[in-house]
């Protein structure tokens, strides 16, 4: 693939050995000793509404003369071309690496710009905030006894996971998950979440469909403390027999959201969806032009193909996928339910099977149990709306369109990009319609 020029720095800093020997370099340059990084991978790229990209890297560093190595999670801000340097840049000191010849600025974990909380979040201590807030939780004294990051979306949130060595009469291990938010999402965040434990989703709840346990929240530091739920996401299910268990109990509990009386939150539309689709389009087919007739004709089809039928807006999750739901036999939750939204529950359903049309192609070796998990889920989203069928096929679509632009940003996964525009999917609208599985 050829890169237009504009964005030749793109595909330098996705590059992941050029990348694992600049970073350490630059990281040797900052600690003044040698630092060995054994493996750097690109997991994840996010376009920015400035016209540049987010990209994540998971790396594993070894320090001079230390044993093993660590995971540790940067993320670059590659600059739109043109796009100015931010300000923060010239006040960060060594909190940041800045490759100025390709214009990419690396904010050295924990400082974020925007999520001014990230360091008193991992500052420990007797008196730091984070131990006072353990203490409160915990009803004990604590030790910190490991700090593991389970997620990061550079300047909008970050999931941290303590292991803490509690003391109080006795000695017991414990694991706290904490969720910090840019100050503007922590608001909407703490709503939604405690709307959802009053209407049935609390950890005890009888049909073992529930949330993770909120046992603080903190305004100073925009933070939410959740308790550790055991358990694996649909994702690590998919070689295992129970994996389309996992998936009906994920139709059940969107079932469950999708019938939550109606809370204040802003609608998403189809004319939403459609409107980002083609910013994000946009972009990647001014990136690679050799991409930008394909996305231009199923955008077209989308467009023309808007369902006729409607139906009344549901509390939506708005990124439900694989990821985003823990199973086991005896309690099952919903992730990330931050993002929430009004929507057509359509929304959810396509792009839950959307992403699991997507694994089948990323593991073939589960692609038949992927497709009894897509059954399974299509049969416990039992949904009346005799125009569900037809939207749920356009959200799928229009998941899949959009899936396929952002895979092309990834280095080990694009060649699944443009496969993902040429899916069959006849079958699958005769199973939604009520048809047999014949797999």
């Amino acid at each position: 693939m050829k890169i237009q020029s504009p964005h030749k720095n793109f595909e330098l800093i996705i590059d992941e050995g050029r990348m694992r020997d600049r970073l350490q370099r630059e990281f040797g340059k900052i600690s003044g000793r040698d630092i060995s990084i054994s493996k750097l991978y690109v997991t994840r790229v996010f376009p920015r509404k400035d016209g540049g990209l987010t990209i994540q890297y998971e790396l594993y560093p070894r320090k001079s003369g230390s044993p093993g190595t660590e995971k540790m999670i940067l993320c670059g801000h590659l600059l739109a071309p043109g796009g100015p340097w931010p300000d923060y840049v010239g006040n960060s000191g060594y909190d940041c690496i800045i490759l100025d010849d390709v214009r990419l600025i690396i904010p050295i974990f924990p400082f974020d710009p925007r999520l001014k909380s990230l360091k008193r979040l991992t500052r420990f201590g007797k008196k730091s905030d984070i131990s006072g807030s353990l203490r409160a939780i915990l009803g004990a004294d604590v030790e910190l006894a490991g700090c593991e990051v389970l997620g990061y979306r550079m300047e909008k949130r970050c999931v941290l996971r303590y292991t803490v060595n509690a003391q109080n009469g006795s000695f017991t291990r414990k694991k706290v998950v904490v969720k910090a938010f840019h100050s503007s999402r922590f608001d909407k965040a703490v709503r939604i979440l405690s709307e959802l434990e009053k209407k049935g989703f609390n950890y005890n709840s009888p049909d073992g469909i529930t949330i993770p346990r909120i046992l603080r929240s903190d305004g100073e530091l925009t933070a939410i403390f959740m308790e550790d739920i055991p358990g694996l996401s649909l994702h690590f299910l998919m070689d295992k027999a129970i994996f389309s268990q996992g998936c009906s109990a994920g139709g059940r509990a969107l079932l469950k959201l999708h019938g939550i009386d109606t809370v204040d939150l802003k609608i998403y539309t189809i004319s939403d969806e459609l409107g980002n689709l083609r910013k994000l389009l946009e972009l990647i087919s001014n990136m690679y032009p050799e991409f930008a007739d394909s996305f231009k004709s199923r955008f077209s089809d989308l467009s023309r193909e808007i369902p006729e039928g409607s139906s009344k807006t549901v509390l939506s999750h708005r990124d439900f996928f694989d990821k985003q739901f823990l199973y086991s036999e005896n309690r099952s939750a919903l992730l990330d339910c931050d993002n929430a939204a009004l929507a057509d529950p359509a929304l959810d359903a396509g792009n839950f099977i959307a992403h699991l049309i997507l694994r089948r192609i990323q593991h073939p070796d589960c692609a038949v149990n992927i497709d009894r998990g897509i059954d399974a889920f299509i049969k416990s989203y039992d949904n009346s709306d005799r125009d569900f069928p037809e939207r749920t096929m356009w959200w799928i679509r229009a998941a899949l369109l959009r899936l396929s632009a952002l895979y092309l940003l990834r280095p080990r996964w694009r060649h699944i990009g443009p496969e993902l525009l040429t899916q069959p999917l006849d079958d699958l609208g005769k199973q939604l319609s009520g048809g047999a599985y014949d797999k």
